[in-house]
Formats: structure tokens, C-alpha cells, sequence
């Protein structure tokens, strides 16, 4: 399986993963996962989500 993701991060995503670092929160999603939710999310596009507890943010 490849696990290499090809993507570009906007800025706001490394200041996020900063914040995560220096709060010491030690639970964010990985980049596997938040690919996960962001395929799911993107496979239905009129589609309505509620996503609760991203922790920092890191997922969204």
C-alpha cells in the first residue's frame, strides 16, 4: 500500500501543527486520517457534516 501523500499544505496547516506541538497535545489526527475524512467528506458533495472533536484543528 502506498502511504505517500502527494498534497500541498495551506500555511495556516503548519501553524495549526506549531500550536498542536507547543500545547503539547498529543492526539491530532495524522495526515493518513484526515485524507480519510477528506475523501468521505468530498464524496458527497450537497452532502451536510458535523465534525466534532478535532482537538486543535489539525483534521479540518
Amino acid at each position: 500500500m502506498n502511504q505517500e501523500i502527494n498534497q500541498h499544505f495551506p500555511i495556516a496547516y503548519y501553524d495549526i501543527v506549531d500550536a498542536t506541538k507547543t500545547s503539547e497535545f498529543e492526539m491530532a489526527s495524522d495526515v493518513l486520517t484526515c485524507s480519510l475524512l477528506r475523501t468521505l467528506a468530498s464524496s458527497k458533495p450537497e452532502g451536510n457534516f458535523l465534525e466534532l472533536g478535532t482537538g486543535t484543528g489539525l483534521s479540518t
